[in-house]
């Protein structure tokens, strides 16, 4: 009986320790994959935040939707670049957390800050916040070289794997990455226009080419825009085809969505416009050009570069362009 009694307890032990052991592989299985889901997440919500923040006003959103910044909270740092505490994150109800009351840096659409209580992905909850980078000169919350730094917190709901922590609910993941407004057009053809009408007549020995990609078009237009190109001969057009209508193709294109976003073509239109203050854009030096009503040049001028326009452009005699026109009104 003692022998017998004695195998029953060490087959309980052993039961015991079974059960523990398959209990702890189960817990750092769940805790595993919801690490992973929580970071796979975070890096997911970069590539958002990069959608959402690089058509808006930097400055504007590093002020909050009052348009009024809190020095107070920026002496916090480096903890001011989180959109919400990672205490907060760790211990909070994952249902109840939210944005704190503060909206410097949060994204907003002028009337309210937007998924306040955070953005939902894959059973994550993404918060986003914007900060300027140290060494811009306009200090913390005045954007002067079109560079900002994201920071996402990603919160999941965490497996019951921590008896002796009950404070800690959620796991989080913390990512930050730094955005530099984009300054470069990838388009398909020598004159875009992503907004207003685009209009046209070419007379005398005028060519349009437009071989930037293999078969690109020689002219586009997009989102609804209305294109008039006439020409004396066929041949003054070089492309195939020779005019390219962007319209049904331009909101799936993802090399080309962001050309049409009406914030990004009026951000363009502020920056070039204070460059132009300072320089004349008839002068055969500058390769970036803003003609703010329009602009004519004629006999054998030529200009270089990006030109932006917000009016006619008229071209006489042998005058041309090598570069890229965009009509943005």
């Amino acid at each position: 009986m003692i022998v017998t009694l004695i195998f029953l307890l060490l087959v309980m032990l052993f039961l015991s320790m079974l059960l523990s052991t398959s209990r702890r592989a189960a817990i750092l299985t769940a805790d595993s994959a919801a690490a992973t889901q929580v970071r796979s997440s975070a890096l997911s919500g970069i590539n958002y935040a990069e959608t959402q923040f690089r058509a808006r006003d930097f400055t504007e959103i590093l002020n909050g939707l009052n348009g009024v910044p809190d020095a107070s909270a920026f002496a916090a740092r480096p903890a001011f670049r989180n959109p919400i505490s990672r205490a907060a994150a760790l211990e909070t109800d994952w249902n109840a957390l939210t944005y704190a009351e503060g909206d410097d840096g949060l994204l907003h659409d002028g009337r309210s800050v937007l998924n306040r209580s955070g953005l939902v992905l894959n059973r994550c909850k993404l918060f986003f916040k914007a900060t300027n980078n140290p060494d811009d000169p306009g200090g913390p919350f005045q954007d002067t070289d079109d560079m900002i730094v994201v920071r996402v917190v990603s919160v999941i709901a965490a497996p019951l794997s921590f008896p002796g922590l009950r404070s800690i609910q959620n796991l989080c993941e913390i990512t930050e990455t730094e955005f530099r407004r984009t300054t470069a057009f990838l388009g398909p053809a020598a004159i875009f226009c992503p907004s207003g009408q685009l209009q046209i007549n070419m007379t005398d020995g005028a060519m349009i080419r437009g071989l930037a990609e293999t078969s690109a078009g020689a002219a586009a237009a997009s989102g609804g825009v209305s294109a008039e190109i006439t020409t004396s001969f066929p041949e003054q057009l070089e492309g195939n085809p020779p005019i390219l209508d962007l319209t049904s193709s331009i909101r799936s294109d993802k090399r080309l969505q962001w050309l049409t976003d009406d914030a990004f073509v009026a951000h363009w239109k502020t920056r070039i416009g204070d460059y132009a203050t300072t320089r004349d854009w008839t002068s055969s030096t500058p390769l970036l050009r803003w003609a703010p009503t329009g602009m004519e040049i004629s006999g054998e001028t030529t200009l270089r570069g990006l030109i932006f326009s917000a009016g006619p452009v008229v071209l006489r005699q042998s005058a041309s362009i090598e570069g890229l026109l965009v009509l943005v009104d």
